[in-house]
């Protein structure tokens, strides 16, 4: 079974909250509606290096056609109608990717990526 876990990134002070503090601090901007923020959910995977990759994460896949030096980059988002999570340009399901995959950033803390596919 997955486990169920999530984090935000706060647009007004522009970094990325884990865990049960996020819980804590989303409950104050409920109540008080301080901040914006982009809520992200844990999708039960992790990357090569033991990284857990969540909503929002990109993604580096090396060997790409068994080259080694060809890569591909993946963003991943949910997919309401498949119900998983998937790349957002090609729809692959995130779990086809396998663990040759590695996180390396997301779409709030590194916004360049979301324009390199």
């Amino acid at each position: 079974m997955r486990t169920i876990k999530f984090r935000y990134w706060s647009e007004d002070t522009k970094k990325m909250i884990d865990g049960k503090e996020a819980f804590g601090i989303l409950n104050e901007t409920i109540q008080h509606n301080l901040i914006v923020a982009n809520i992200m959910q844990y999708t039960g995977l992790k990357d090569k290096n033991g990284k857990e990759v969540f909503e929002g994460d990109v993604l580096r896949l090396n060997g790409i056609g068994g080259d080694e030096k060809e890569c591909a980059i993946y963003q991943v988002f949910w997919n309401d109608k498949t119900a998983s999570f998937i790349d957002k340009k090609t729809k692959t399901a995130l779990y086809l990717i396998g663990e040759s995959a590695e996180v390396i950033g997301n779409i709030y803390s590194n916004p360049e990526l979301k324009e390199s596919k």
